[in-house]
């Protein structure tokens, strides 16, 4: 249950469950699971930078992700 400050902000405005602010996300890998988060987080507003290894991962994603680039990242 929200505290009464935070009930008081809702209705001057000031905050809201439903807020959508945009952040810059970083994803390394875009296997399975990279790529399905990278949609999620774009289709959410967020502004992507995709790196993967593989130049083909890259080019089949290239088209849809914010921004994606072939790097080798050390583990």
């Amino acid at each position: 249950m929200p505290d009464n400050d935070f009930r008081r902000k809702l209705k001057l405005g000031l905050a809201s469950r439903d807020r959508k602010e945009s952040s810059d996300i970083l994803i390394l890998g875009l296997g399975r699971f990279g790529s399905s988060l990278a949609y999620s987080l774009i289709d959410m507003g967020h502004h992507v930078l995709a790196v993967d290894q593989s130049e083909e991962l890259v080019e089949r994603h290239r088209d849809r992700i914010t921004h994606v680039l072939v790097a080798d990242t050390p583990e």
